[in-house]
């Protein structure tokens, strides 16, 4: 049986979806060449023996010489896979490359549709003069647009992080069906349960810095707000634990919001800056669930996005990763193959009410993760890559 030969290329800034193809691509059958920079593969910090080739571009050679200097050895792989490609799309529209590109999709909107239904100004201070910046960099200057609308021209086939991703793009979008693909960014190997046995001690976190433009943290305010007489009658302690940054003037409006709150009944772990890996990884061991207040419309550069439609929550992820149930915004449309680690909620009362149900019957407790996230398992995961790429490797020998 012939190898498959992937070529993997990243050189914008998605070190974890990086590592992550990397585990699920080890396996026979599959040869895996990775084209990357110094400072991503520092991020990407692999820790076990490499099984693929490496090329690593250093700061001081420019990305235009490198791909000059590796073609002939990156056009002996069938199959292309662009990790990222969020700049330099001169430079990428330009290349020649002999195998089946696929590019992954961070932000389906930005890349498929035209600026002018996309951009969305916001008539403030700082997105005035943000929007300014940039169209004068890129959309001008580099005439960016013009280079990644020839780019996805050229490009033969896309991935999507989730199947209601790649069914919003095809629905809303001119993108065939068979140029569409859904490889999931996360898996899982060992599953992460533990959890706290003391019924009357509850924790609960929150991933990602504490920022009004991508979660509604207001609404969290609020429900710990109404939660507070059911936890002075029930005797009961939680601890909500923001795990990302709150150093922006949102951040520390929200932290003092709940420190008015703290009781012996209620307490708050937060961090003005980066948060430690072990403390991190403490907190999320030791949590009972997430919650997670997405909003669904948010910005990537000057384009509008969707969560949940034209890109994915890093939210998701993290339950797939660590198995923890999660109580999330309604309005977040949730794959059918992980919706059962979900509980939705309409507003900061729905919120509570939720909260209040989980902990009385301990609903959480009763979700099984290795069952709800069975199709993300790391073999299941390593099946799905695999097959997308015969099939992909198939078409493109009968054209």
């Amino acid at each position: 049986m012939t190898k498959i030969k992937v070529a993997i290329i990243e050189f914008d800034y998605h070190a974890e979806v990086l590592r992550n193809t990397l585990h699920i691509l080890r396996q026979p059958g599959i040869d895996v060449t990775v084209f990357t920079s110094i400072k991503i593969w520092e991020q990407v910090n692999w820790q076990e023996q490499d099984y693929f080739q490496l090329y690593l571009k250093e700061d001081e050679i420019s990305l235009n010489k490198f791909l000059g200097l590796h073609l002939k050895t990156l056009n002996q792989n069938h199959i292309v896979l662009f990790n990222t490609i969020a700049s330099n799309y001169k430079t990428w529209s330009e290349l020649k490359i002999t195998g089946a590109t696929v590019l992954r999709i961070h932000n389906a909107n930005t890349y498929f549709n035209p600026l002018i239904k996309t951009f969305k100004p916001k008539l403030t201070p700082f997105y005035v003069w943000k929007d300014s910046s940039h169209f004068a960099r890129k959309t001008i200057g580099e005439f960016d647009w013009y280079y990644r609308k020839k780019l996805m021209n050229q490009v033969d086939h896309f991935a999507f992080p989730g199947s209601q991703i790649t069914s919003y793009v095809t629905n809303n979008f001119a993108v065939p069906l068979e140029k569409a693909w859904t490889l999931p960014f996360g898996y899982w190997n060992k599953p992460k349960t533990y959890r706290g046995n003391n019924p009357d001690k509850i924790k609960i976190s929150v991933i990602g810095k504490v920022d009004q433009r991508n979660r509604d943290y207001k609404v969290v305010v609020d429900a710990i707000s109404n939660l507070m007489p059911y936890l002075r009658e029930s005797n009961k302690h939680l601890e909500l634990v923001l795990l990302g940054k709150a150093n922006t003037s949102y951040g520390v409006r929200i932290i003092n919001g709940l420190k008015e709150m703290t009781s012996n009944n209620f307490s708050i772990t937060y961090f003005s800056g980066f948060v430690p890996q072990s403390e991190f990884d403490q907190h999320i061991a030791e949590s009972d669930f997430f919650i997670i207040p997405t909003r669904i419309k948010t910005r990537y550069t000057i384009y509008e996005e969707f969560y949940g439609y034209t890109k994915i929550s890093g939210s998701i992820n993290d339950v797939i990763k660590y198995h923890k149930p999660a109580l999330i915004n309604e309005s977040y449309p949730l794959d059918r193959d992980i919706k059962d680690m979900f509980v939705s909620y309409s507003n900061s009362t729905d919120l509570a009410d939720k909260i209040i149900l989980w902990i009385e019957s301990e609903t959480y407790k009763q979700i099984d993760s290795i069952v709800a996230l069975s199709s993300y398992r790391l073999d299941q995961m390593q099946k799905t890559y695999r097959n997308t790429l015969n099939h992909i490797l198939q078409r493109q020998t009968t054209h």
